[in-house]
């Protein structure tokens, strides 16, 4: 199958006639569900093998990052990272500031599969928020951490919203899929919004803008996942 593809403005350069492309995905799959296509294919293991050597594969690499080890494999290669802003070469990594986090990079195969994949384009007849950059007034950071009950700022296109609607706004989406509404707002405008951060417990969050366009409410995302240390 194709990968599919529609055009967008392009916000990052100032030529009004160069767009971007936005990948327009089928799904999201579990590792549940690619078990389940191997099964299909015939594979000589069992359900409940596949699943119990998935979660002993899985807990070896986290196990191994969190000792400093980087880990290579043929679809991705795992490597830790630690992000926000020290204050000189005599800082030291503080818990309050700063966050130990994994940075994730296709590998090898996954690469090479993905040149040989086929794009195909269509239509777009949806406009929504585009999130092109998260700055933490908190962190001094870009796209990285968050820090509760400091000022964020969104950058990007058709962000503008009303805030009177409580379907509509800035939200932070937990991994578990709760979403946090931050519901003091400074600046409400199509290319900038500017606000305060909710209360959040710690973890990863995806950052959502939800908009009304014409009868529908539409949200866009931030690419980058956030952290709160």
């Amino acid at each position: 199958m194709p990968i599919n593809y529609s055009l967008r403005e392009n916000l990052l350069t100032a030529d009004p006639d160069d767009y971007m492309a936005t990948v327009q995905s089928m799904g999201t799959l579990t590792v549940t569900d690619i078990i389940d296509r191997m099964l299909k294919r015939g594979s000589t293991l069992t359900r409940e093998d596949a699943l119990a050597t998935r979660e002993s594969y899985y807990n070896v690499i986290q196990e191994v990052i969190q000792e400093g080890y980087n880990v290579t494999t043929p679809t991705a290669n795992f490597s830790s990272s630690i992000k926000g802003v020290f204050k000189g070469l005599d800082d030291s990594f503080d818990a309050t500031r700063h966050i130990i986090s994994a940075a994730v990079q296709p590998g090898k195969e996954l690469r090479e599969t993905m040149s040989r994949a086929r794009p195909q384009k269509i239509a777009s007849d949806t406009r929504a928020p585009i999130l092109v950059d998260y700055f933490d007034f908190g962190s001094s950071s870009r796209n990285g951490l968050i820090t509760p009950g400091n000022g964020g700022r969104i950058s990007g296109g058709l962000l503008r919203f009303d805030a009177t609607d409580p379907q509509q706004g800035i939200f932070f989406v937990a991994a578990n899929g709760t979403a946090t509404h931050a519901t003091t707002i400074m600046r409400n405008k199509m290319g900038e919004l500017i606000f305060i951060i909710p209360t959040l417990a710690a973890g990863e969050y995806t950052l959502q803008v939800r908009a009304m366009f014409g009868q529908n409410v539409r949200s866009g995302s931030l690419q980058q996942a956030l952290i709160v240390p």
